[in-house]
């Protein structure tokens, strides 16, 4: 009798070890994946953030800092305008009127790269 226990408890061992097996295999098979999406978001954050840099560096004065603050602070763009136009001594319609078309049409191009190159990863 006492052999056949040792049978059925090595058996049962067996059959655990075997399941924990394919529960590792399973998951290694799942880490490879969500690293390689991860490598890939990484080259895309890495673009985007030389992209919106290379920008900063053809700006200058009150575009530059409009860009700044809507693009790498995140504010509204109309707390964004009032504070560049306080900061700079000048009207906030003139920083409306000149700068915001210009920082605006920038921004949708930047956003149009950025949409167009996780539509081409997605497929």
């Amino acid at each position: 009798m006492k052999i056949l226990n040792s049978f059925i408890n090595t058996k049962s061992e067996y059959s655990l070890m075997q399941l924990r097996l394919d529960a590792i295999d399973n998951l290694r098979n799942y880490l490879e994946r969500e690293r390689a999406a991860l490598l890939v978001l990484k080259d895309q954050h890495k673009d985007i953030l030389a992209k919106i840099d290379a920008k900063l560096q053809e700006l200058k004065g009150i575009e530059q800092e409009l860009f700044y603050k809507i693009a790498i602070k995140g504010q509204n763009v109309t707390k964004a305008v009032d504070r560049v136009a306080m900061n700079n001594d000048v009207d906030s319609s003139t920083v409306w009127r000149k700068y915001s078309r210009n920082v605006k049409n920038l921004l949708e191009e930047l956003k149009e790269k950025t949409d167009i190159e996780n539509k081409a990863d997605r497929r």
